[in-house]
């Protein structure tokens, strides 16, 4: 009893200002976060505790998880960890979000299909669901957007094939921006530069008339990435600061994120190594604040790796 006594003696002034400060910072948590968050984001990043600060998510808001985003969820570690491209593991969310979406509706037979199609994907095989989307086209009522899932499915085992497919689809509609950003990313991982260009350069056309600030920002996004790839650095920069500044006028986090990541990259092969780490380091508290873990933890390891912490 003496002891706590003592104690509470020792650290009265700092007990006495927290009874006071907690129940204020609680009844007017939403005029005080809000300055406070983004004074955050506007500080420049030196320390590891700066960033575990900045990293935290927003106290009062609560992320519950169902069960297929935690299934989801694990299937894209799986195929993180096993090292398939960013592209590859975009292209699985959308088609494991759509096998659900089909689900809901199907027949029992057809339910109890998708559900050995959503088993072999987490052992990395695709032709329970490449037939699924087959069996839609011929079958469904809506083949533009089930020759595009067709395409996204095929391109992880024969990317020509899959190429033939976007096309296919296109033919029915040549605007379909789903469908041409995929098939510019397809034409990007198979280091089709050219073509690549063309498609990204006809997105932002598109995104210029209908004024649409995400598809401008994700086209200057791409053709930064295709400068990176043809090592034209500065040129690269230009794009991905002009998609960093338009997702930030737009509130879009997670291309802010990227662009941070991508300009993070460009300086790494400019050999400045101050730039590269405070850049990875704004991805990485985006990263995390938008509950993206394992692209989080994957930049924590490259900065512990880099000394850049």
């Amino acid at each position: 009893m003496n002891n706590s006594y003592k104690k509470i003696i020792k650290h009265y002034k700092k007990i006495a200002i927290t009874c006071v400060l907690l129940p204020l910072i609680i009844k007017y948590h939403a005029i005080i976060l809000y300055p406070a968050i983004k004074l955050i984001e506007v500080l420049p990043s030196h320390k590891e505790v700066y960033d575990n600060i900045a990293s935290l998510r927003t106290p009062f808001l609560k992320r519950s998880l169902s069960e297929d985003d935690i299934l989801n969820k694990n299937i894209i570690k799986l195929y993180n960890d096993a090292k398939y491209s960013e592209h590859d593991l975009v292209n699985l969310e959308f088609i494991f979000r759509e096998l659900l979406k089909i689900q809901e509706t199907a027949n029992h037979e057809f339910a109890k299909e998708i559900d050995v199609a959503i088993k072999d994907l987490r052992l990395e095989k695709f032709n329970t669901t490449i037939l699924i989307f087959k069996k839609l086209i011929k079958y469904g009522n809506d083949k533009e957007t089930y020759l595009g899932f067709l395409a996204l499915a095929t391109f992880f085992t024969e990317q020509d094939k899959a190429i033939l497919y976007f096309n296919e689809a296109l033919n029915i509609n040549p605007n379909n921006l789903f469908l041409l950003n995929n098939l510019g990313k397809s034409y990007l991982e198979m280091n089709q530069l050219a073509k690549a260009k063309k498609t990204f350069h006809k997105i932002m056309t598109l995104g210029n008339k209908g004024q649409k600030p995400e598809l401008i920002a994700l086209a200057n996004s791409n053709l930064g990435i295709i400068e990176l790839k043809a090592e034209k650095l500065p040129k690269a920069l230009l794009y991905f600061n002009h998609a960093l500044e338009i997702a930030k006028n737009s509130n879009l986090k997670l291309i802010q994120a990227n662009q941070y990541k991508n300009i993070a990259i460009t300086y790494k092969k400019l050999n400045n190594s101050k730039k590269s780490c405070a850049n990875y380091r704004k991805a990485r508290i985006l990263y995390h604040k938008l509950y993206l873990d394992f692209k989080a933890e994957d930049i924590l390891t490259h900065l512990k790796k880099e000394q850049c912490l």
